[in-house]
């Protein structure tokens, strides 16, 4: 057999890695805010931290964990509403974002409104699969909490939504 005279085709040169652009530079700036904030809470400086949290906010009003941190610091001072107000507003922000829905469910549940804190479990769970046991520890140990004594039953409902009898 005789060789061929004309040469394989010639490949292109891979493009140059391009480096993905970082995020926006309000984002970044909300981000160190909210890293100062937990900086803060650590040392038991919390109006300096919501404070941080609500600059972020500014800055970023798409922040739905700022909205979490400072929901959560109204409902460890008592004020259940604002709390709840937070994790609506982090859920309108991120309609799939689990935590929103657990922190949101732990709160409803503590006002006795059990109904409300099971559908917000079933979406944590649904978007967060891993966050089951957490749910759990959570049903069970809530002071104004239900105590679902059957377990199969209490999966069924996060998994299934099924309805639960109160």
């Amino acid at each position: 057999m005789k060789a061929s005279a004309t040469p394989p085709p010639r490949q292109a040169a891979p493009a140059p890695l391009q480096q993905r652009p970082g995020p926006p530079p309000q984002i970044k700036a909300a981000a160190v805010l909210r890293n100062r904030a937990v900086a803060l809470l650590q040392g038991g400086r919390v109006a300096e931290a919501e404070a941080l949290l609500k600059e972020a906010l500014g800055i970023f009003p798409g922040f739905a964990e700022a909205e979490i941190r400072i929901g959560n610091l109204r409902r460890e001072a008592g004020d259940a509403e604002a709390a709840i107000r937070r994790y609506r507003r982090a859920l309108a922000i991120k309609p799939d974002y689990a935590w929103a829905h657990l922190e949101l469910a732990i709160c409803l549940q503590r006002g006795g409104e059990t109904a409300a804190a099971l559908e917000h479990y079933r979406q944590a769970v649904k978007h967060n699969p891993k966050l089951y046991k957490t749910v759990l520890f959570a049903l069970v140990n809530q002071p104004s909490g239900c105590f679902w004594l059957d377990l199969a039953e209490l999966k069924r409902q996060l998994t299934e939504g099924g309805s639960a009898a109160e």
